[in-house]
Order: C-alpha cells, then sequence, then structure tokens
C-alpha cells in the first residue's frame, strides 16, 4: 500500500461521519433525546480527529499522482486548497463538540442554543466537505470535470432538431 492508498482509504471517513453525525443531530433535536445529541457530537470530534491523517496523507499521495498524471496539476491544487478549509472547519467543529458535549452532560444554560449553533457548524462542513470531495474526485475522473477533455481533437457540433 502507497501513500495514494492510504489517502483514498482514510478520505472517506470523515465525509460519512460527518453525514451520519449530522442526520444524528438532527434526530436527536427533533426528538429532544439528550444521548442522542451526545452521540452526534462524539461522531464529530472522531470523524475531526481522522481528518488529521487524511489531510496529511494527502501531500504523499500528491506526489505519486503529479507523476502519473501530470495534466492534474491543477486539480490537484484546487482540491490541497479546497482540503485545507474543510480541515480547518472540521477541526473547528470537533472543539465545539467537545464544549458541546460539556454543555450538554452538564445541563448548562447554553447547551440548547450551542447545540443549535454546532449543527449549523456541520452544515457549513458539510457543504466545505462535498467541494473537497468532488475537487478530489476530478483528480482522476475526468468524466466529472467541470470541461469535457478533447486529448486535442477538436470535437464536431451536432445539431438537434427541436
Amino acid at each position: 500500500m502507497n501513500a495514494a492508498h492510504l489517502h483514498l482509504l482514510l478520505n472517506h471517513f470523515p465525509v460519512i461521519l460527518l453525514i451520519v453525525g449530522f442526520v444524528i443531530l438532527i434526530v436527536g433535536l427533533i426528538a429532544k433525546k439528550k444521548t442522542l445529541k451526545i452521540t452526534a457530537l462524539v461522531i464529530f470530534m472522531c470523524g475531526s480527529l481522522i481528518t488529521i491523517p487524511t489531510y496529511f496523507s494527502g501531500g504523499n499521495a500528491e506526489d505519486i499522482i503529479e507523476d502519473i498524471s501530470p495534466e492534474s496539476k491543477v486539480y490537484i491544487e484546487k482540491h490541497e486548497d479546497q482540503a485545507k478549509i474543510f480541515s480547518i472547519t472540521f477541526y473547528m467543529l470537533g472543539i465545539l463538540s467537545f464544549i458541546g458535549i460539556l454543555g450538554i452532560s452538564k445541563d448548562q444554560k447554553y447547551a440548547s442554543w450551542f447545540t443549535y449553533l454546532i449543527l449549523i457548524f456541520s452544515a457549513i462542513s458539510l457543504y466545505f466537505a462535498a467541494l473537497t470531495g468532488n475537487s478530489g474526485g476530478e483528480i482522476r475522473h475526468t468524466e466529472i470535470r467541470k470541461e469535457i477533455p478533447t486529448n486535442g481533437i477538436e470535437r464536431e457540433k451536432i445539431e438537434v432538431d427541436h
């Protein structure tokens, strides 16, 4: 297993844990269940922690991919920039979740509104997770890129009758 394999293995965990935590937090808020809220926040903390090796394995994966596919450099840089933003938002979500767990478990007055703040922040993190995941896919999956690769061949225009 090389660095690219490791990064591809790890990169799904933060996104999946973020989605699972988000859904559980919504259910916990609707059902007003303390245990579900705490479960969601623990999941956010775990996702935040797994983001650390995921982010740092990306640099080594970059070295491998650049040699295989030099034309992907632009996509790699875009992915790296978006991964930085996603990582920072998820680290912050992990810290907020820790504070939220303390508040919920000790029945602090701030716990209720703070949990909604965490929900909003997790939605923001989900947005950056989607951008990061999509830009990562664009590195090797040309079919999802906005422009269609032509490999230097001019494509014929096809007229469609309406």
